[in-house]
């Protein structure tokens, strides 16, 4: 089952597998990939959340970041003229 819902970043991909098992990955805009690792790992079902809320945490993080230099390398640009 795949949900859709707003991507604006990056989104933690889980793809449950059997035996208790899942794939756990992050799909994300290229700016958000180079700081996040968009290898998929596997993880068993009691580790789950904890993954997923640190995946979280690592693309929100990244996203401000590229954000924040986007916005910086803008300023730059339009104070330089």
């Amino acid at each position: 089952m795949h949900w859709q819902g707003q991507f604006n970043f990056a989104e933690v991909v889980v793809e449950p597998c059997p035996g208790g098992v899942n794939l756990v990955g992050v799909a994300g805009r290229p700016e958000i990939q180079r700081l996040v690792s968009s290898e998929r790992v596997f993880v068993s079902d009691p580790w789950l959340p904890q993954l997923v809320r640190q995946k979280a945490l690592q693309s929100d993080v990244s996203a401000f970041m590229s954000m924040h230099a986007c916005a910086h390398r803008l300023c730059k640009h339009a104070c330089a003229q």
